[in-house]
């Protein structure tokens, strides 16, 4: 989105998109600080166009778009993006000779003069479009650049005890990040003065940060990066301190899953609930509903699997279980004994399942990968959740063996026990001795 402004009009271009499934013949309503104007739009599904605006001219500075609901701030300036621009600190210490960079856009401007507004000399950028500047005494100046019929200005103050630090700016890559991918953010530090400069920098977003002790020499730069983890569909800002003090700060977009706007544009309903949630029942159908399958059915395999498991040890037990039921032992006392014997193991492994899986799901949320449907997850880690967990596992242990001792328990006491052999067992022969030695024994 650019914004350019001149004499006669301020002309603003707009990126419009359809992602919805559906054609689009409307007219919308786009508002422009104080100024308004109808915009019809044409869009067949997915498409994407380019549209130009006029409004009356206006001052360089910042100014409100409002556009169906949604708003932006926009930099409106004498050129727009390929305006004439000054770039110096904003604090001086008298007795300095700081850069001044005349740039167009982001290309160095050769031999543009340059002066402080009110007195006396000039100097010209060299091919780099930098010059340095002297500041001998305090007060307020106006830097002024000229290259042609083009000028730009710079307001700085001198002070005493003002500090030197890095001219610094900041980009996120990609510039519109989709909730898929990991940005990064990168900050490009120069030193404008006329001696080294040390400073700690920091790269700070929500959580994140990145820190590390820089040296430049005069007129040197660097960069100093951040990748960020996925985040969800929304706004960030990225800040840059110098020495613990923020200097310089940047905003970025996150965009949704366009396959979920869209669904939730071609709806045509309205809803209680958010926008991705309205999506996702769109796409999935209820989402209560299938989770709860989706949890029955884990459940259900768990079940299945530890009865397995305990079906295995006890049947292997199955002489002893015998051996008590012969003697009198009740089918409450079988059960009792299973009982007591889950609830050691079970209970230990309930302990373990619960801290490896709080480790793991830690793990995935500081790599920001525990996304659903690509929203970011944030669990918190309450003690009441942690015993409702523990208690689940312990539960679904105590229903298997409960599972599994019951045919145990049901069935007669003498088909538990193995069958004995009647039959006598052979005494080994003894060497030298025939056959018939053998029977004549008999």
């Amino acid at each position: 989105m650019t914004a350019n402004s001149n004499d006669d009009e301020t002309s603003l271009r707009l990126i419009v998109q359809n992602y919805g499934l559906a054609p689009i013949d409307e007219q919308v309503t786009v508002q422009f600080g104080d100024d308004t104007s109808d915009l019809d739009l044409d869009l067949q599904p997915g498409q994407t166009r380019g549209v130009s605006l006029t409004f009356p001219p206006r001052e360089p500075g910042e100014y409100d778009l409002r556009v169906a609901g949604y708003s932006q701030s926009v930099q409106v300036g004498s050129g727009g993006n390929n305006a004439l621009t000054v770039d110096l600190p904003a604090e001086l210490p008298p007795g300095s000779e700081p850069q001044v960079t005349v740039v167009r856009g982001s290309q160095p401007v050769a031999n543009a003069t340059v002066q402080l507004q009110g007195r006396e000399g000039t100097w010209t950028t060299n091919d780099e479009g930098v010059v340095r500047v002297p500041f001998p005494e305090g007060g307020s100046y106006t830097v002024v650049a000229t290259r042609g019929e083009e000028r730009a200005r710079a307001d700085v103050r001198v002070v005493e005890g003002a500090e030197r630090r890095f001219t610094a700016s900041i980009r996120v890559q990609p510039s519109t990040p989709s909730i898929a991918t990991r940005p990064t953010a990168v900050a490009t530090l120069k030193n404008p003065w006329e001696q080294p400069v040390t400073q700690t920098v920091t790269l700070v977003q929500g959580e994140n940060a990145a820190e590390r002790d820089l040296t430049l020499q005069p007129g040197a730069s660097a960069e100093h990066r951040l990748q960020l983890p996925p985040r969800a569909a929304g706004s960030y800002t990225v800040m840059l301190l110098q020495s613990g003090r923020n200097t310089s700060a940047t905003t970025f977009e996150v965009q949704g899953d366009e396959r979920l706007a869209a669904a939730l544009a071609s709806s045509g309903r309205q809803s209680s609930g958010g926008g991705i949630a309205q999506a996702i029942t769109i796409v999935f159908g209820n989402i209560r509903v299938l989770v709860a399958a989706m949890v029955a059915l884990v459940g259900l395999m768990t079940v299945g699997a530890t009865t397995a498991s305990f079906a295995r040890s006890i049947h292997a037990a199955r002489d002893e279980v015998g051996v008590r039921r012969a003697v009198g032992a009740s089918p409450g006392g079988i059960y009792r004994l299973v009982i007591g014997d889950v609830l050691r193991v079970g209970g230990a492994s309930a302990v373990l399942a619960v801290g490896i899986a709080s480790a793991l799901v830690w793990l995935l949320l500081s790599l920001g990968e525990l996304r659903l449907f690509g929203i970011v997850l944030r669990p918190t880690f309450s003690p009441t959740l942690l015993l409702a967990a523990g208690g689940c596992a312990l539960a679904l242990a105590l229903l298997s063996a409960i599972v599994a001792a019951f045919s145990l328990v049901s069935a007669a006491p003498a088909t538990l026990l193995a069958p004995v052999s009647r039959e006598a067992p052979k005494r080994p022969d003894r060497p030298g001795m025939t056959q018939s030695e053998v029977g004549s024994d008999d």
